[in-house]
Parts: C-alpha cells; sequence; structure tokens
C-alpha cells in the first residue's frame, strides 16, 4: 500500500486561479473577463500551458513554427519576449 502523498508540481500553481475563472464563468453565462494579461504573463501561468502544449504535441502557429522551432530558439527568450510584448500591451496575433 502506498502511504505517501504526492507533491503538487510547481507548474500546477494555476490551477485555483483556473477554478475560480471557471466557477466565476458558471455563475455568470454573461460574464466577461477583461483584465486576462497580467494573468498570461504569470510566468507558473505560461510555463502550465507551455508543459501541457508541448505534452500533446502541441501545434504550428499561423508562422508555421511550432515547439520545435520555440525550443531551437530558446523556450525561455520566447516566453520573455511575449510576457514583454503582453505587458505593454503590444502583442498582435496575427490572423489564421
Amino acid at each position: 500500500m502506498h502511504t505517501h502523498e504526492s507533491q503538487a508540481h510547481p507548474h500546477d500553481t494555476p490551477r485555483p486561479l483556473q477554478r475560480r475563472r471557471y466557477l466565476a464563468a458558471k455563475r455568470s453565462r454573461n460574464r466577461r473577463f477583461h483584465a486576462l494579461y497580467d494573468r498570461l504573463i504569470r510566468p507558473d501561468v505560461w510555463w502550465r500551458a507551455w508543459e501541457e502544449g508541448r505534452a500533446n504535441g502541441g501545434s504550428a502557429g499561423v508562422d508555421g513554427g511550432g515547439i520545435e522551432a520555440v525550443e531551437r530558439g530558446g523556450v525561455q527568450g520566447f516566453r520573455d519576449e511575449l510576457a514583454a510584448e503582453l505587458q505593454a500591451r503590444r502583442y498582435r496575433p496575427k490572423p489564421g
């Protein structure tokens, strides 16, 4: 019998945030979440999303680059550049 407690993964800290957003959306079908930029640049949220995307194989973006391209260029640099664009509200997604 296994009696040890599982330890939380360091990138699982977005779970409570995700749960609160989920419950708020369920309580009010017309609820809008206007201030998500600050959540998107949180390192724990970003790394959790990266790990999940990587685990399921991800897919290339509109630029045709995939996970492998990001890894070749450096994941941390990609994350830092994206976070800076989001924080400055300069990020503009390309049309798909």
